[in-house]
């Protein structure tokens, strides 16, 4: 009946109906309904391709053209597509490990890292599973690099994933046969957005997942809950709506809230309804989901990665440093973080330096600024406004007075201006200071001819003095 009567009350709107002409014509006939109601209702017709969404948000019934010999012929905004896209069935269990995390159960025995090429191991392996790429496909690639899967259930929570090769397309079981891969991802929902090219098919977040062949099974494992947001997605969001691109994740990942697949279910229904699409339920996913229009489907998929994956290089720069022998690493910054020995400089004890007439450090700060200045690695984090710039500062005057020279990095231009403009307050006549680029572009000097610079004065300094 409410299939019947939205079809109807869409007929009379040639040009497409929005969520609230609909509501009124319903209440007006008697039918009441909410918007979450309704937008189910209009979810499910989108699924079966009865109905779309245009850009504009208003709901449409999907017409076809029909031919001069009187064969239906798709319309131009759906040319080259088959209406709908069909997933396999897939079943899952709970994630069977085999023993506690490698690198937590090392610390907790022995009180100390493990060796430092095991580390760089497994760190390179997290890197080559990192789905922070673009993650978006075309439908003609549908059972060829990506594919949907139909599972029911708490599925992506320390689950294994079981799929009979029987079930998948012969070209995606040879992509995965073939393609050295050290994680596919699975993503949910599927969003359908419109381009030049065709229609792009997008998951919004995405759950990595360890792969192999058992039998005639493919087997994928999924041990961290907690998923990636696709920046494809967001991309495509902000395009079409008024979200912008820092306020999508700080929606969607809520500090101190269940951040896994079910959690951000709530809130994505509630932050991003405009996008349409059916209403999302990941225990429950569909088993076909239409083409048409655009919106969020309440589908997962398997997505193939990108030979160009975002953390490609990363991984290969770890790997080769793990080939590195121990007298290249003792010569790095990297011994510090990989080797319990104390670095050379560091075992003479710095003391903090009050700077100028900058307010006393608090207890904390001032126990941070201690174990930076004594310890190899020292992580500080802390809100805005908690004094982390005071701090860091006291640092960089504290060991410079100390003989020791500073090298001092930031994300922008802004902190190392800030640095700049307080350390000449303190010694306006030193050098203390070597900038290779500022933001204006007046000082732009390669890094390496910066330290040869200071090399050279160095030397020239030593000299004068004798030594």
């Amino acid at each position: 009946m409410f299939d019947q009567t939205i079809r109807q009350l869409l007929s009379l709107f040639p040009r497409g109906a929005t969520d609230d002409q609909l509501i009124w014509r319903l209440s007006a006939s008697g039918i009441r309904l909410n918007a979450s109601e309704l937008l189910a209702g209009l979810g499910t017709l989108a699924q079966r391709g009865e109905i779309v969404r245009d850009l504009s948000g208003r709901w449409q019934v999907a017409r076809k053209n029909v031919t001069p010999s009187g064969r239906d012929k798709p319309s131009a905004s759906v040319m080259g597509s088959s209406s709908s896209l069909t997933a396999v069935d897939a079943t899952w269990y709970p994630l069977q490990k085999s023993g506690e995390d490698f690198v937590s159960n090392t610390l907790e025995s022995t009180g100390a890292l493990p060796d430092w090429r095991s580390l760089l191991t497994y760190y390179a392996a997290t890197q080559r599973k990192d789905p922070r790429g673009r993650i978006e496909a075309f439908e003609d690639r549908h059972g060829a690099i990506w594919q949907l899967l139909r599972l029911a259930g708490t599925w992506w929570r320390d689950s294994t994933i079981r799929i009979s090769t029987e079930r998948l397309p012969e070209l995606l079981v040879e992509a995965l046969s073939r393609r050295n891969l050290s994680s596919p991802a699975i993503g949910w929902p599927v969003s359908v957005f419109p381009s030049s090219q065709g229609q792009l098919f997008i998951p919004t977040l995405i759950l990595p997942v360890d792969f192999r062949f058992e039998g005639k099974e493919v087997v994928l494992n999924v041990e961290d809950p907690q998923p990636a947001l696709n920046p494809a997605w967001v991309h495509e969001v902000c395009r079409h709506t008024p979200w912008k691109r820092g306020q999508i994740a700080e929606q969607l990942f809520a500090e101190g809230e269940d951040n896994t697949i079910g959690g951000i279910n709530d809130r994505l229904k509630r932050s991003f309804a405009s996008i349409g699409g059916m209403n999302l339920r990941p225990a429950e996913l569909a088993s076909e989901i239409s083409t048409l229009g655009i919106g969020m489907r309440n589908a997962a998929a398997l997505f193939l990665p990108e030979e160009g994956s975002f953390t490609k290089a990363v991984a290969e720069d770890l790997e080769k440093i793990r080939d590195w022998p121990d007298e290249k690493l003792a010569n790095s910054a990297l011994s510090t973080l990989l080797t319990a020995s104390v670095p050379s400089g560091m075992e003479s004890r710095t003391n903090v330096l009050p700077v100028g007439d900058q307010k006393a450090l608090t207890d904390h700060q001032l126990n941070a600024a201690e174990a930076a200045l004594e310890h190899g690695l020292t992580v500080i984090q802390g809100p805005p406004g908690s004094g982390k710039s005071e701090l860091i500062f006291t640092l960089l005057v504290s060991a410079v007075m100390a003989g020791k020279t500073v090298l001092f990095s930031a994300r922008n231009h802004q902190a190392v201006d800030e640095v700049e403009r307080r350390l000449k307050t303190v010694v306006p006549d030193r050098p203390l200071l070597t900038r290779a680029r500022d933001a204006e572009g007046e000082r732009d000097i390669s890094f390496l001819d910066a330290l040869n610079a200071l090399a050279h004065e160095d030397s020239r300094r030593r000299t004068r003095s004798g030594r």
